[in-house]
């Protein structure tokens, strides 16, 4: 019985699922059993054959298996399976070094891996990056980084919520006219940015309807159509009083 919130590796998984597996793929030496945790019922999730994604398509190839979604259900399988045997691998050897920074005038030094002397769970999963040193100092070419992160269409559509804008129905909406109009653009890593024509457009509306594009207006304007909609309120009274209200942001 597996579970997403046990770290227990049972003596089967170690001695029965791992310890095959990596006798045979890595050698002896490399088993290094680990419990990941003290009695219960419950274990990891974690592969219950010594079966890599090698092993399993050779069996759907011949018939001996069956999977919806393959592709994916193989990338999910794969990641528990090495993950789970990088588990039960022993702890790499690593040389490390120190790389001293000078960047106007402040000096720092980092530690960084530089060679692998004995591998272990690093040829399953999650290899360290090495650094190479080649020649003297470096010049590096500074870039200047935004104070705040991006926004991404996710946490625009976050935001909008917590300031009360919007509908549930018209946040993707509202994204994909910004995109589609070029008011922004997707960078790499899912940020959106403003083009030029996105500011120059929010600047003429800043300038010359503050009141029909303010935070407030945009919340009250909802209020009444949820009241207009529930029938508390006449639409033709509401148009009135919106009139009213938008003066008071001008």
């Amino acid at each position: 019985y597996h579970r997403t919130d046990s770290t227990r590796v049972s003596e089967a998984g170690r001695f029965q699922v791992a310890r095959p597996y990596l006798e045979k793929t890595l050698g002896p030496e490399y088993f290094r059993p680990r419990g990941w945790g003290e009695g219960g019922a419950h274990e990891a999730i974690r592969p219950t054959r010594p079966w890599d994604t090698r092993e399993l398509r050779s069996r759907l190839a011949h018939g001996l298996l069956s999977l919806e979604n393959e592709r994916d259900a193989l990338r999910l399988y794969d990641l528990i399976f090495r993950r789970f045997m990088a588990s039960q691998c022993r702890n790499p050897r690593v040389l490390w070094g120190r790389i001293g920074f000078s960047l106007r005038g402040q000096r720092w030094e980092e530690e960084v891996p530089l060679e692998i002397l004995e591998h272990g769970h690093d040829l399953l999963w999650d290899p360290p990056v090495l650094f190479r040193a080649e020649g003297g100092p470096e010049d590096i070419r500074l870039q200047a980084v935004p104070a705040k992160p991006l926004y991404t269409e996710g946490t625009l559509v976050q935001e909008m919520k917590r300031r009360g804008l919007g509908r549930p129905s018209t946040y993707a909406e509202i994204v994909s006219t910004l995109l589609h109009r070029g008011y922004v653009k997707a960078v790499r890593g899912g940020g959106l940015v403003p083009t030029h024509l996105g500011k120059e457009v929010y600047q003429v509306l800043k300038r010359d309807f503050p009141h029909y594009i303010s935070e407030e207006f945009t919340r009250e304007l909802e209020e009444f159509m949820d009241r207009i909609e529930e029938g508390g309120d006449d639409w033709q009274e509401v148009c009135l009083r919106l009139r009213d209200l938008a003066l008071r942001f001008v």
